[in-house]
Parts: C-alpha cells; structure tokens; sequence
C-alpha cells in the first residue's frame, strides 16, 4: 500500500472515530433523530406575562411561586451560557416575580438597596426560608454582569451571585450582598443557597469564559465543569471539580444530597456534601440520552427535571426567536419496583412533553404534589405554563 492509500484509509479511520466518539452522540443528545411525542400537554393554563422565566422556585409547596426573568428579546444578544456577549443588548429590567397559584396575582418584587450600576441580569436561582423565620426568605441569585473594563466578548461576563430577602406576601426585595470572585466563580448557572443567607454552592457551566477551548469541551462533551462553595465570611473554593456539563442544582430538603443536571447528555449527578461545605461525587443516575437543565425535588423526595427533546432546536432558537423547540419533564424516584433487585436503583419516568406549543424549551419543571400541579418556564419562552397531571 503507497504513502498516498495509507493516509487516506488512516484519515477514514479518524474520521470514523470522530463521528462516534463526538458527532453522533451530540447529535443523538441534541435530538436530531427523535420524535416529539405528546403527554400531559392537554390540561395546560398559559401566563404571557412571564416571559423568559430562566427558573422558577416553589419553596416548601407554598402558594407563591418565585420566578427570574428577562426580556427573550434580549437573549440573542445577551446570555453568558451560551457565549452571547454583545452587552448593548443586555436588557435593563430583569426582575424577580411571585406568582400566586391561589388567585394568579403576579407581583415584581420591588429591588431594595441595590444600586449597582450594572444591574441584574438574572440567570438561576434559590429562595430558601429561613431556619430562625419561615416567613423570612432568602433570595440567591445569578447575576451576568457586564464587566467594568473590556469588551465582553473579549474578555466575557463579571458574574457574581447577589444575595436578597424578603418576606412571604412582600413585594420588596431588599439587597444583602454581592458576592464575587473571578477565580471561582467564572461561569455560573444555578445555585443552592442556605438557610442562614450566607453560603450557597453553584454551578460553573464550563471550563473557561471564552475561546477555542471552550468550544471543543462542548463539543467532546469533556468533564470540565465544577461546583463552587461560597460563604459571605469565609470566601469561595471549588467545592467539585471535573464534573460533566454541570447545568441545574438542587439539594434535598431533608439531607446533604445534592443533585446535579448534565446538559450535554451525562444524565444527573448525585454528590454528597462533606463537612467542610465540599462535594463528593457518588454516583450517576442514568437517563434518557437527553439534555437537561433546572432541577427541583418536590415536598415527596421526587427528582424534577426539565428536559429537551429537541436540544440542538434550543441554541437555534436563542439566535432565532421563531423557532419552536419542544419541551419536557422528567421525574426521577427511588425505585421500588422488582428491577430495583437487579441494579435499577432510580425508576426515571418521562412525565411531559410538548412540541412547543405550551412552553417553548422549558429549562425548569416544578412540581406541587398538593395541587397535582406542573409548573414549566423557559429561559426563551414567551410564557410561563402550569399543567394539572
């Protein structure tokens, strides 16, 4: 065989291993191939007013859910995650709403004490009661600023997490802290606050701010991710490191497991926290080979998480506003079932799913056992959708 016919069957070869080991999984997590297919889409009530709701918490099944909002109008020029860094067009107005489940009211809570001249640009989010007051709440937020020196394409976005209160039935929001540390605190998406107000655990959703490098870990789907720990007095550290494609965060209510989304196809990661406010992976909990985003658990223990059937129908539509992309859910649950004898451990059940006409890409999934209630919001979707299963 010549020189010429060896590097063309090595370049074959390569070629073979690059779509197997990279292009088909992407494509596979990005939905290239699946079919949308309708459940539970069919008793659905529609909030227009809440537009592009990233998250959206619903502490301790209460009657009021909080949810963080923008512009979608903005998010193609605007929207750290997915590398739109063109702050002229970074909306003004974010906001945190409660939406009152009992009579529809929404009320945009009122910023307190907050005068920073770069504003909030919210992302995720936590409103967690307090352990000394339950009527108390502290609100943790994403916030993408945009820096104070530079091009934001140069040198991309000064996050930092605010932390708030206030108080059931209030619509004040009233500043506590900034908290910010370019080393650890690089690229956030979610976070998980305490019930004291000072420390939270967040997730970087890459490796870097910008380049090349960033790119080819989202297209190799490399484990460059991590979860940082902050406390007001303490500072920041990595509190996981090495994590794949870190999305979502959500702790358990009555323990230290946390649970972390993948949004590149790496299912949900469970980590435990160490008693010096670090992480240790413990386990994978396989699912559908599907992107997911926000997570919450409900008052019962169950695992919600937002899912996209149509992944790669998400990025276009943040460039591109008349894209429909579908929407779902899925629940995650110890399984009790006979697989559990033969290494199932979780029982993970697709319970929504719409092609868009409901809920344009929903990144969060709520639910209210009480009410038997499913809230879907999205970061680019034009309203909010509560769904009755």
């Amino acid at each position: 065989m010549g020189a010429f016919s060896l590097a063309a069957v090595l370049f074959v070869v390569a070629l073979g291993v690059l779509y197997q080991t990279a292009v088909a999984p992407l494509l596979r997590v990005g939905g290239v191939f699946r079919n949308v297919e309708p459940l539970n889409n069919q008793h659905c009530k529609v909030v227009p007013a809440l537009e592009g709701c990233e998250k959206a918490i619903l502490p301790d099944d209460s009657s009021s859910i909080y949810v963080a909002c923008s512009r979608i109008a903005g998010r193609p020029y605007w929207l750290p995650s997915v590398s739109h860094l063109n702050a002229s067009g970074k909306p003004t107005d974010d906001y945190v709403a409660a939406y009152s489940l009992d009579t529809g009211e929404i009320t945009r809570l009122t910023l307190s004490g907050f005068d920073s001249p770069r504003g909030l640009s919210v992302h995720g989010m936590d409103v967690v009661p307090s352990a000394l007051d339950p009527t108390k709440l502290f609100v943790y937020l994403v916030n993408h600023r945009a820096p104070l020196t530079g091009n934001a394409e140069d040198v991309g976005a000064d996050s930092a997490i605010e932390i708030f209160e206030t108080r059931i039935g209030s619509d004040v929001l009233k500043y506590v802290k900034t908290v910010e540390d370019p080393n650890v605190i690089q690229t956030p998406n979610d976070v998980v606050g305490t019930t004291d107000g000072k420390g939270f655990w967040f997730t970087n959703d890459h490796g870097v701010k910008i380049g090349y490098e960033r790119l080819i870990e989202g297209y190799l789907r490399l484990s460059r991710t991590s979860v940082g720990y902050c406390h007001v007095v303490d500072g920041c550290k990595i509190a996981a490191n090495k994590l794949h494609t870190s999305n979502g965060i959500t702790k358990s209510p009555t323990n230290d497991t946390f649970y972390v989304a993948s949004s590149r196809g790496g299912g949900i990661q469970v980590l435990e926290k160490q008693t010096d406010n670090t992480l240790v992976l413990t386990e994978v909990i396989p699912t559908v080979d599907m992107s997911f985003d926000n997570l919450s658990v409900d008052k019962n223990g169950a695992v919600w998480a937002a899912s996209f059937p149509k992944g790669l129908n998400l990025l276009r539509r943040f460039k591109d506003l008349t894209i429909d992309v579908p929407s779902g859910a899925v629940r995650v649950t110890l399984n009790t079932g006979q697989s559990a004898f033969y290494g199932g451990k979780y029982k993970v059940e697709k319970v929504f799913e719409d092609d868009g006409h409901v809920v344009q890409g929903a990144t969060t999934a709520v639910y209210s056992p009480d009410r038997k209630l499913l809230i879907l919001t999205g970061i680019s979707s034009p309203q909010l959708a509560l769904c009755s299963l």
